[in-house]
């Protein structure tokens, strides 16, 4: 179980945090999650984290993996981060580490490999995800962005959660399959 608490901010009091992956330049981004998770989200991918310069404020990073080389990043504050062009194997990575910190906020000793392929999945699918650990309930609810606006911010809607309470976390989202989500995608675009 990972430690997830690396720093103090918002998001770590909230236990949260933000995933997004923009599909058209398969930029990854996030805020709340700290250069220990983005290490682990890296070893996942079978590669490894670089990070230049030792300013604690701004790092530019570099994922080295197998299959796509090195991948361009940064860190802001240990907490808001950012990969250009990042491959599938790096967003599933990181979606297995940050459940692995969401899991360690509600100190939960499960095995999440299935639930972060599923996570990376969605997140592919609507962009921007929001996971919030409920240690009460040994669960991460999982809310996707469904708004944006300059007046009132972004707007999130609760659409699933992830099970912490068995040996096998799930991620379960009700009414979400692939097929459906891309139909809807096709048809507004």
């Amino acid at each position: 179980m990972m430690n997830p608490v690396h720093h103090e901010c918002r998001w770590s009091h909230k236990k949260m945090c933000e995933v997004e992956f923009d599909v058209t330049d398969s930029r990854l981004s996030g805020a709340g999650i700290s250069l220990p998770v983005l290490e682990a989200g890296c070893t996942y991918a079978s590669g490894r984290l670089e990070s230049e310069g030792t300013d604690e404020e701004n790092m530019s990073l570099g994922a080295v993996l197998p299959e796509a080389g090195r991948v361009s990043g940064s860190i802001h504050d240990d907490c808001f981060f950012s990969f250009e062009r990042a491959p599938d194997e790096l967003v599933d990575g990181v979606c297995r580490a940050v459940l692995e910190q969401q899991a360690g906020y509600a100190e939960a000793q499960v095995s999440l490999e299935g639930a972060s392929l599923s996570l990376g999945r969605a997140l592919r699918d609507f962009g921007c995800l929001r996971l919030r650990t409920e240690p009460k309930h040994l669960q991460v609810t999982i809310e996707r962005l469904t708004g944006d606006s300059p007046l009132f911010g972004r707007r999130f809607r609760r659409i699933g959660r992830v099970r912490l309470d068995q040996p096998q976390a799930e991620v379960e989202i009700p009414n979400y399959t692939l097929e459906r989500t891309r139909a809807r995608a096709r048809r507004s675009a």
